[in-house]
């Protein structure tokens, strides 16, 4: 009992504030679950039950994700359904200006591909259903070992914060904040740094709103977004492909980096493909989005096959936890993905990558932030016309460093670098079925497999 009696102890103690005990499927089993109440001070001699919490009505749920038990589960459940559906339906309930859900195992889930699952066969499914359509504001769980966030979908008609490890670097506090006004709910990792950041109403995202970038100490912005305008104007031909982002793809316009793109990309003697670089120096989601619309895409142009997007390390790097989460930084990037919908009415492939690592790697600051943004960033894949692509391991070494053969100073590509990522544009126009040039020479077809 000493993993669970410490920290609740350590909470009351330290935090001094109240603690309640949500049991995990791992305290159902053999003697411990025999035992568990024993060292509980449980309301109405249940582990689950429900409270006022300032504005908000929070109801604890006791969650079973098996039948490996001693008791007679069913009647359990069934006798935990009828108590939360008299709750419902209580004065309680329907005054409360919000409505928050607490329990280990989650109703659904998503895979590494970002796939949604739901088991209705697992005994703590019912409870579930009985929430729906109950205008429950917020569920907060646990049980997936992976921090995780899900927006309401076909499942659910609520968001779903989910914690992290029980491992010390994979630990979370999801932090739940409310007044009369709004309520905000932080799932934060063990360094305090906020892997996802929720609130109803939304707060302002900078993320989103489209403007022209303003500070640019190394370069001029505007110049280069004329310079980038004024390629498409005069391009010869729709390209097949453009790329959109910042210095990542800008870099490729040096001379040291350009072999590769000369190769594959420049639509002249053996280049299979004939693209646009469009990415600019400085570079975050909200300039890339006004950008976007304004002159990328001529409305009398024909839109580009493909266009892949690389956006965003600028806005983690260059602004603190507090004025653009993870969340805001994709939804940045959903934003992005929704405008060249919009502009080339649905005629382009869109590849979105997800951000690469950087500086000291998978421990750095700001790569961390990158990853908590790709979480969210690949769900915008319908494999449809929305396609991600994760290729940032391939920039690492085996020790989760920072390779900089191919990322020189850590962050931006060299030669090495590029040619990385010419062989994954390549595969990945292959798969999406656009065709190399017809007139490039006999190496094309050699050089695009």
């Amino acid at each position: 009992m000493k993993f669970v009696n410490a920290p609740m102890a350590y909470v009351g103690r330290e935090l001094h504030c109240a603690t309640r005990y949500v049991r995990g499927n791992h305290e159902y089993v053999q003697g411990f679950a025999r035992h568990l109440p024993d060292y509980m001070g449980l309301q109405n001699g249940q582990f689950y039950g429900a409270v006022d919490f300032g504005p908000a009505r929070v109801v604890f749920l006791d969650t079973v994700g098996g039948r490996r038990y001693y008791w007679d589960l069913d009647g359990y459940i069934a006798e935990e359904a009828e108590w939360l559906k008299r709750e419902v339906a209580s004065p309680e309930w329907k005054r409360a200006k919000y409505r928050v859900a607490i329990g280990h195992i989650p109703p659904c889930w998503r895979d590494a591909k970002g796939k949604l699952h739901q088991d209705v066969n697992m005994p703590c499914a019912p409870l579930y259903e009985i929430l729906k359509g109950q205008g429950l504001t917020a569920m907060i769980c646990a049980h997936d070992h992976v921090p995780n966030f899900m927006a309401p979908n076909e499942v659910i008609d609520y968001p779903l914060f989910v914690g992290g490890a029980p491992s010390v670097k994979g630990s979370t506090i999801m932090r739940c904040e409310m007044d009369d006004e709004s309520i905000r709910i932080r799932i934060l990792d063990y360094q305090g740094v906020a892997i996802h950041d929720w609130s109803d109403p939304p707060r302002p995202c900078i993320a989103t709103n489209s403007m022209p970038l303003t500070t640019s100490p190394k370069h001029d912005w505007w110049a280069s977004h004329l310079y980038r305008v004024n390629q498409v104007k005069t391009a010869p031909r729709a390209p097949d492909f453009v790329l959109l982002g910042d210095s990542i793809f800008h870099y490729w316009d040096a001379e040291r980096n350009q072999a590769s793109w000369k190769k594959f990309f420049s639509g002249e003697g053996d280049a299979p493909y004939y693209g646009l670089n469009l990415g600019i120096q400085g570079d975050r989601t909200e300039s890339l989005l006004w950008r976007i619309q304004n002159g990328l895409f001529p409305t009398d142009a024909v839109p580009p096959k493909a266009a892949f997007i690389l956006i965003g390390t600028n806005n983690t790097a260059n602004r603190r936890i507090e004025k653009e989460s993870p969340d805001d930084t994709a939804a940045g990037v959903a934003a992005i993905v929704e405008q060249v919908k919009a502009a080339t009415q649905g005629r382009t492939k869109i590849v979105v990558y997800g951000l690469l690592p950087r500086g000291k790697g998978v421990s750095d600051p700001i790569g961390i932030r990158n990853q908590y943004a790709n979480r969210i960033i690949r769900t915008l894949a319908d494999n449809k016309t929305v396609f991600y692509r994760d290729i940032g391991g391939k920039f690492l070494n085996k020790d989760g460093t920072v390779n900089l053969e191919l990322l020189d100073d850590g962050l931006h590509a060299g030669p090495g670098g590029f040619e990385v990522l010419a062989e994954d544009i390549l595969k990945t126009l292959k798969a999406l079925g656009v065709a190399p040039r017809s007139d490039a020479g006999a190496t094309a077809g050699k050089d695009s497999r």
